[in-house]
């Protein structure tokens, strides 16, 4: 059975050891703790992620570049979460010279192959497959950092890359009457990651995304949520026109133009007003509070 930790972290370090040559060498060990962003149990809009473990595991990838040759990467290593599995150690550096390491973590379903995101190209190349609501799988976080002369040249961190926002109105009656929620993104939205530069590397002209409504328990306003690949710890903010249809498919309400802010280590809940002429109101929560 997978199972999960709560621990917020990543420590990288070196550790001396000694070939048969007598070479002194650093064997990196990067010691990973599952973000606590990622929680089990009943579903919330407050959880950055609430994931089914028997269901997904959480892939970690990291990369290794030399300073000096950086088109392809001096390792490349993958691994999975379980109960046992809290440190990782990495291919043997030289004590001399400069490396980038690049982490990036996300939800499969099948180990060995992406799922949300492909990673074909390479962590500085993340391309988003597709878009969906009510599927905190498309969670994803993703980490850049310098090893100089053996040792951590910065501090190493696992950040959310991509922000969670909510979709929700207040009025009751019209909640009950909702189905369907469609959302066209109607200016550039990110479909890329460059997880070196921590940041969107690929946008779409537009997008649309169409599902059901959610059903959360501790947030029954709530219509829908969903994950966008923003630059981590820094604010943007999308466009978007959103159609509310009832079970028939017959519209009920359409908002075009209506702005919501992201940053990815908040949730964002864009309430929509009961009129299309008003503007909605905007609350956000802090996932590391």
């Amino acid at each position: 059975m997978k199972r999960l930790f709560t621990i917020l972290g990543i420590a990288l370090f070196a550790l001396s050891c000694t070939t048969e040559a007598e070479t002194s060498i650093d064997t990196t060990t990067l010691e990973l703790t599952i973000p606590t962003e990622i929680k089990q149990g009943t579903p919330a809009t407050t959880n950055y992620a609430t994931i089914d473990f028997e269901k997904y595991d959480l892939r970690v990838i990291v990369e290794i570049y030399a300073a000096e040759a950086n088109d392809e990467p001096y390792s490349r290593k993958e691994i999975y979460w379980d109960e046992q599995s809290t440190t990782f150690t990495l291919d043997e550096l030289p004590t001399t010279g400069e490396y980038t390491i690049l982490g990036w973590a996300d939800f499969v379903t099948t180990q060995g192959e992406d799922l949300h995101y492909d990673t074909s190209k390479g962590l500085r190349n993340i391309a988003q497959k597709e878009r969906a609501f009510n599927d905190d799988s498309y969670a994803a976080f993703a980490l850049s950092a310098t090893i100089k002369d053996g040792k951590l040249a910065q501090g190493a961190k696992l950040w959310p890359a991509a922000s969670k926002y909510g979709i929700a109105i207040d009025d009751a009656e019209l909640v009950a009457k909702i189905s369907t929620i469609e959302s066209v993104y109607v200016q550039y939205i990110s479909s890329g990651f460059n997880v070196e530069m921590m940041n969107p590397n690929n946008f779409d002209p537009t997008a649309t995304v169409m599902g059901d409504k959610a059903t959360y328990e501790d947030d029954s306003n709530i219509l829908a949520t969903t994950y966008v690949l923003t630059e981590a710890g820094k604010q943007t903010s999308i466009k978007q026109d959103i159609t509310l249809k009832d079970g028939s498919g017959e519209e009920l309400l359409k908002y075009t133009g209506i702005n919501i802010p992201l940053c990815t280590d908040k949730y964002t809940k864009c309430t929509l007003p009961d009129t299309e002429d008003q503007q909605p109101e905007i609350s956000t929560h802090n996932y590391l509070e």
